[in-house]
């Protein structure tokens, strides 16, 4: 027995969806004699509606996945871009203002080292 199921909006022969209607089931809701459609009009088909639909969001997604790709290219070939030396050797990808000031933080955190180990060394 194949299984077929409706959906639409009845537009007329409300008598026979009666008829249909009273065709005793069993338990599991199934008829005991079998229900046959001839045949039947579809007046507006929801489907072509709804993949007229689905295109035009496809075609929206696909323009914005387009310029999304475009934007990483582009930020791709920023992101790698060989970096401004300032000097030659160790640091020198490193502006010479911070490396300055890097040096003379260290500086003092020596000295206030030292200073520490000095008083240390006078308490004993």
């Amino acid at each position: 027995m194949e299984n077929t199921l409706f959906f639409g909006r009845l537009v007329g022969g409300a008598t026979t969806l009666c008829a249909i209607e009273n065709v005793k089931t069993d338990k599991e809701d199934r008829p005991l004699e079998d229900v046959r459609f001839m045949a039947a009009e579809v007046f507006v088909d929801p489907f072509e509606e709804a993949a007229e639909k689905v295109r035009q969001e496809r075609k929206a997604l696909s323009i914005q996945e387009s310029s999304a790709l475009n934007e990483q290219s582009s930020l791709k070939t920023n992101r790698f871009k060989k970096p401004k030396t300032y000097s030659s050797g160790v640091g020198k990808y490193i502006k010479p203002d911070i490396r300055i000031a890097v040096r003379r933080a260290a500086q003092i955190d020596n000295e206030a080292a030292i200073e520490t180990k000095k008083q240390a060394l006078e308490l004993c």
